[in-house]
């Protein structure tokens, strides 16, 4: 028997390239959602825990998740928000959905009324909460990451992404498929750097939940740059059809293409290691 129902409303900001056929992203991150959930080593949270994913259009259709469904308490209502990548750039403030979506996102993660909810960012997702909360996003100097990446584990970046009782080494990387040129430069206030990489310093944010202690660490809002909802296959569908689309030059393909599969032939990190990282900051929630 389903002990609880986990809902998230996933902000849908782009739909991916015809190279991805009906693979929607809202397919993808409940695959991927569902995927990391059965890696809990506690079979009550992989047993008992039904992930709904319900999408919204932001895009061509403004569509957002109805008030009464953000509420605490609220008959289906919503644990979590999550912000899709997208081929957009925010910092440009072009298609008219960008300053909406910033609008929205910056209500929810500022109204005390929603303080019960998860606020997840990644790639698009990430920049658009950093430029929400005081922040901006800008195109990268040193081009393209593309494919898999290793990220350096900040000391606050080893709290999320480390299990409690294993120790992290100095050298600990996070393995993650990525697809952006534009980044974050800096969190924004509040925010504290998880990951970085050697291109790009900020490849991930957390914002702590006003009830959250040294000894408790509770997460209100967390942002990836990197994509663990997408696997190697989809990052090669991608790949090709931007080369294809001379989005890509000659050499950013080459080396794209390259780090697509990672060096050891399965990708990144994103099911287990990030995906269940993330399980585990949405489900762990102030003492009522």
């Amino acid at each position: 028997m389903v002990a609880r129902t986990f809902r998230i409303a996933l902000l849908l900001c782009d739909t991916p390239v015809c190279a991805l056929g009906r693979s929607f992203y809202r397919d993808i991150f409940g695959t991927w959602l569902k995927g990391a959930l059965a890696t809990s080593s506690d079979p009550a949270i992989r047993e008992d825990t039904q992930v709904v994913v319900d999408g919204y259009d932001v895009v061509t259709q403004g569509d957002y998740p109805p008030h009464e469904r953000l509420l605490a308490g609220a008959a289906e209502g919503y644990d979590a928000i999550m912000l899709s990548g997208s081929k957009y750039t925010v910092h440009e403030m072009d298609p008219p959905f960008i300053p909406t979506l910033i609008s929205w996102v910056r209500n929810v993660c500022t109204n005390p009324e929603y303080l019960h909810l998860k606020v997840v960012g990644i790639c698009f997702g990430h920049q658009i909460i950093a430029s929400a909360m005081g922040g901006k996003s800008e195109r990268g100097d040193k081009g393209w990451e593309v494919g898999v990446y290793g990220a350096s584990l900040s000391d606050e970046g080893k709290r999320w992404f480390c299990e409690p009782a294993v120790a992290s080494s100095e050298n600990d990387k996070i393995y993650l498929e990525q697809m952006h040129r534009d980044h974050v430069p800096r969190p924004p206030p509040g925010f504290i750097t998880t990951l970085r990489t050697a291109k790009y310093p900020v490849q991930g944010m957390v914002k702590h939940h006003p009830l959250s202690t040294p000894q408790q660490p509770i997460a209100q809002i967390f942002t990836l740059q990197g994509h663990p909802e997408f696997t190697p296959q989809i990052v090669e569908s991608l790949v090709t059809a931007r080369i294809a689309g001379a989005i890509f030059d000659s050499d950013e393909g080459k080396e794209a293409i390259r780090r697509t599969w990672g060096k050891d032939r399965q990708g990144g990190e994103g099911l287990i290691r990030v995906g269940w990282s993330i399980w585990r900051l949405m489900l762990n929630r102030p003492a009522a």
